[in-house]
């Protein structure tokens, strides 16, 4: 998420008006480890999965994820969709360790988990 704010202020910085709004988020359980289905919040914001469903997903101690944004006190109450993309930009800071052994600072992912 830093990533993104440095490059709305790297923006803002250089004066660059940008065709369309530009906006920095974050999902929840995308690789789907605590709770099933993976990628449940991008599919919350574009409308494959609604919130009922998410909010009674039970993990594997029989916590659902309602009562676990309860517990953590970080249960938003926007509504999904709010704000429809006209693209989506994903860091993958994973590849970290293999750009600095290769001493790149910028590489091309050659390969990604298969979530469907």
């Amino acid at each position: 998420m830093l990533a993104g704010l440095e490059a709305i202020e790297t923006l803002n910085d250089a004066a660059i008006m940008t065709r369309y709004p530009v906006a920095v988020a974050f999902f929840s359980n995308e690789k789907g480890c605590r709770f099933q289905p993976d990628m449940m919040r991008s599919c919350i914001f574009t409308g494959q999965l609604s919130i009922d469903e998410a909010l009674t997903s039970v993990n594997s101690n029989d916590i659902s994820i309602a009562d676990e944004l309860q517990r953590l006190s970080i249960a938003g109450d926007a509504e999904p969709g709010l704000m429809r993309a006209r693209a989506f930009l994903e860091l993958h800071v994973e590849q970290g360790p293999i750009l600095e052994a290769e001493k790149l600072q910028i590489g091309i992912v050659e390969g990604v988990q298969g979530i469907s």
